[in-house]
């Protein structure tokens, strides 16, 4: 079970049979399964990381893409959709991107928004350990080399400005992927600034 579980590290093949186990595991196909075995109800997305765009079309998955991916050229994205294989859960591909947007009435405050995570994803590559959110007025003002490179690292596929500003880059995103849904994993420190880029996403969205 902890191996159909993907709590180890697997190669490639190892994965997709992993995925197989959960897939049969949750459909009461498997030697051991859920009870009330489910009926089609939870479905399974693969991360798009590595070869996991072409282990999701051979499974017939959708799946997720996110980060430096999604600055990849556009035959990774038609590969998984010409390569695709129907399944039970997903007869045609269905490719979602996730990015971090931020809304604000400026570009400088909707990337401060921003600043919070990215020290965190740095402090964590650095550290092992990924620390709490702070204020961005909390952070050092000055960094070591690795830091800031890590940080700009993190802020380098991040979507934030004025509504008008985040509409192009997601209207671009989707035409250059090909994404049938794009997710928003925006996240700072302040919840209620986030609230509010959020809503006002939202609202810019729901005229595309």
């Amino acid at each position: 079970m902890r191996e159909a579980l993907g709590a180890l590290q697997a190669r490639p093949r190892e994965f997709a049979a992993a995925i197989d186990d959960v897939r049969e595991y949750l459909t009461g196909a498997g030697n051991v399964t859920i009870r009330p075995a489910d009926t089609g109800r939870i479905p399974l997305f693969v991360l798009g990381t590595g070869t996991g765009l072409q282990i999701a079309a051979e499974l017939g998955l959708p799946a997720v893409v996110g980060g430096p991916l999604l600055t990849s050229s556009p035959e990774a994205f038609d590969a998984y959709r010409s390569e695709f294989r129907p399944s039970s859960q997903q007869a045609e591909p269905y490719l979602i991107v996730s990015a971090e947007l931020f809304v604000a009435d400026s570009a400088s405050e909707a990337r401060d928004l921003a600043v919070p995570e990215a020290w965190a994803m740095a402090q964590s590559r650095l550290t092992g350990s990924f620390p709490p959110l702070q204020p961005t007025t909390s952070l050092p003002a000055q960094r070591t080399g690795r830091q800031d490179r890590y940080v700009s690292q993190a802020l380098a596929t991040v979507m934030a400005g004025t509504e008008d500003k985040v509409l192009s880059e997601v209207s671009d995103l989707l035409e250059r992927t090909g994404a049938d849904e794009i997710m928003s994993t925006a996240s700072t420190f302040d919840v209620a600034a986030l609230y509010d880029s959020d809503a006002r996403l939202a609202r810019a969205v729901a005229t595309l």
